[in-house]
């Protein structure tokens, strides 16, 4: 919780724009006007709003917060905690370590680690797409 503005009122400035030449002066570049939002009134409301969270996501208004939704794709990743990362931000597993695979290998983030390209294409436990894997050398 803090305190959120519920009355605004924007107020326009005209601001003079130079520019620093180095001789210890300014050069007049010209005029602009700045807009600025001065808060008239406020109260107490969640920083955090329903509109932040993500489609894994469900808000807590009680709590002014958004928690994942998919606790059994989180229970599976923290069972890898060797290699992979829970990120509670996005809701996803991810690879602790994204290693840089030398040429005719490939990363794979199901198993985070590199695998040979041949092996790779003939293994067809592994979905192949752009997000699954990055080519490694050239």
């Amino acid at each position: 919780m803090a305190c959120q503005p519920i009355k605004v009122d924007t107020l326009n400035f005209e601001v003079v724009v130079s520019q620093y030449n180095g001789a210890g002066k300014f050069d007049f570049v010209g005029r602009k006007i700045v807009s600025i939002d001065q808060h008239l009134k406020c109260k107490c409301a969640c920083v955090v709003k329903q509109e932040n969270c993500t489609p894994l996501q469900t808000y807590y208004p009680d709590e002014c917060r958004c928690m994942c939704s998919n606790e059994e794709d989180r229970d599976k990743c923290i069972e890898e905690n060797d290699l992979k990362l829970w990120n509670p931000a996005t809701c996803t597993c991810q690879c602790r370590e994204i290693k840089e695979c030398t040429s005719g290998f490939g990363f794979n983030y199901n198993t985070c680690g590199c695998e040979a390209l041949r092996q790779r294409i003939k293994n067809t436990a592994y979905e192949f797409n752009k997000n699954t894997y990055s080519l490694g050398g050239t």
